[in-house]
């Protein structure tokens, strides 16, 4: 009766789950045709997968006379207020209208992770204003150091960790979402690599804060070296602190005891982006009201929270990187600190069914295994090595828990960073787009390696149609019923010929 009641929960679960997916009024798709009208070219339509869902999506939208780039094959594009438009007879087909996009070029990254944006200080001296987007990585890079260990080896600890262009295990401040590498072995001018120090059980937390680039001149500048970078690790308030409270507790009572240390990057945002804070487009959704703490006759207290979010990376002529829009991630919570990261979730859970292992005999192999508790023995661990399979964008589902959110995991960045490194088509193919008629309906555009078969002939024919009754303004295709024969001759051909050309995987 339990294991049906569990099937019987999962499946209401993931029912419920999936009508949220596809009621999101926003989502981030990898594009792999972008297709304009014949009519006004302005209106396009996009091909690609959605990132959280991993479906194939149609989306169709419309420039806006400020000068939008249009989507590119190989990069990405937010869908912004989302429409489903029904294809009569063929609910499988995803068809979406966007009434506003954001296209994220190849050239231009697209982060997403846990963030916590700052509100924007003046320099006093050059009476300049300036900002940051601070992001963590609660899922993949997570160290932690045995207290016993953190007068003797933190240093070394932080110095890999600030220096997050050699890691060799991608995760949310590595790679973008498609795959595209973050830092660069140069250098990285307006991205600075941090870490934060927690001990569970201990509220105040601290940061060390890395070098992202060291300038030559003024065209020039190249990565900190291993040295510049432990002079500023040893020069760190928080992390002295630390040591010195350490310094006279005996070893034995610091047994058992372990710190964790959370990998974190600030992004500079761009100064056209800055005013009015407008690269922030929905400002309120990272605003942390403090009502519980403010007395009846003061104000609020507001304060910049964490929340998952895509973070639209660009660089200027000068290869400065800076941040031009941040868009919370879909159903994600906002909190007020920095939530747990997983290492953390499970030295807590851990430590919380302690009693119940000690009582019960069933439970006693878990409490030893090494998924519910990290092993003393190593001075740091990736978080990784023992965490259970995940889907690859768990971090943009709400869950119970507001701290548990986190960005999308491992499985999913490695895989982004294995399709990076094969071959990628041409620019020149990318950057033109096909356009709404009968060839390109036909299956002009690459379809993963499958080809366009009848069915899917089919339902772009009644995509077409549907596009055609939706928006009489606008004329998608020129075949009708009577074309459908000469169609699928001509696709048999273009995709017996596509076979022969090396397949992108």
């Amino acid at each position: 009766m339990n294991s049906q009641n569990d099937f019987l929960n999962q499946l209401s679960q993931k029912l419920g789950q999936l009508t949220k997916d596809d009621k999101a009024k926003y989502f981030m798709v990898k594009v792999d045709q972008v297709s304009v009208s014949n009519q006004d070219k302005d209106v396009f339509r996009v091909r690609g997968t959605r990132t959280d869902t991993g479906q194939l999506v149609y989306v169709q939208s419309k420039k806006s006379s400020s000068g939008q780039n249009l989507p590119v094959v190989g990069g990405l594009m937010r869908a912004d207020k989302v429409s489903r438009q029904p294809v009569a007879g063929k609910p499988e087909v995803n068809l979406y209208k966007a009434e506003y996009f954001l296209a994220y070029l190849k050239n231009e990254l697209c982060l997403h992770a846990i963030v916590q944006p700052q509100f924007p200080r003046r320099n006093q001296q050059t009476g300049m204003d300036s900002a940051d987007v601070t992001a963590f990585d609660l899922e993949t890079n997570v160290q932690t150091i045995e207290m016993a260990d953190v007068l003797t080896s933190i240093d070394q600890v932080l110095l890999k960790m600030l220096k997050p262009w050699e890691s060799t295990t991608p995760s949310a401040l590595t790679h973008d979402l498609k795959g595209d590498a973050i830092w660069s072995p140069q250098g990285n001018l307006g991205a600075t690599p941090k870490v934060v120090l927690r001990v569970p059980g201990v509220p105040q937390s601290k940061w060390v804060t890395g070098i992202g680039a060291v300038k030559v001149d003024d065209n020039n500048y190249r990565a900190p070296t291993d040295a510049e970078i432990l002079a500023v690790i040893a020069r760190n308030t928080g992390l002295n602190q630390f040591k010195v409270a350490l310094a006279d507790v005996p070893a034995e009572k610091m047994a058992g005891h372990t710190m964790v240390m959370v990998p974190a990057a600030s992004f500079a945002v761009g100064r056209d982006s800055l005013q009015n804070e407008k690269y922030l487009g929905i400002k309120e959704a990272f605003n942390w009201t403090d009502r519980e703490n403010t007395a009846a006759d003061e104000k609020p207290r507001v304060s910049r929270g964490c929340k998952a979010a895509f973070v639209q990376l660009k660089f200027a002529a000068t290869g400065r990187m800076m941040v031009t829009d941040v868009h919370p991630s879909v159903a994600s919570r906002l909190t007020k600190g920095i939530p747990e990261s997983r290492v953390e979730i499970q030295m807590r859970e851990a430590s919380e069914n302690a009693p119940q292992a000690q009582h019960s005999p069933q439970a006693a192999p878990q409490a030893a295994s090494a998924d519910r508790k990290p092993s003393p023995q190593p001075t740091q661990q990736h978080v990784e090595s023992s965490q259970p399979a995940r889907h690859p964008q768990q971090s943009e589902r709400a869950t119970a828990e507001a701290v548990r959110e986190a960005p999308a995991p491992r499985q999913q960045q490695q895989a982004s960073s294995q399709r990076h490194i094969e071959k990628a088509p041409p620019e020149s193919a990318a950057a033109v787009p096909t356009q709404f008629d009968s060839e390109s309906a036909a299956g002009v555009m690459p379809d993963g390696g499958l080809g366009f078969d009848d069915e899917m002939l089919s339902d772009l024919d009644a995509i077409e149609r549907m596009n055609q009754q939706s928006t009489s303004e606008y004329e998608f295709g020129q075949y009708g019923e009577d074309d459908i024969g000469d169609l699928l001759h001509e696709a048999d051909q273009k995709f017996a010929a596509r076979q022969l050309l090396p397949s992108m995987g």
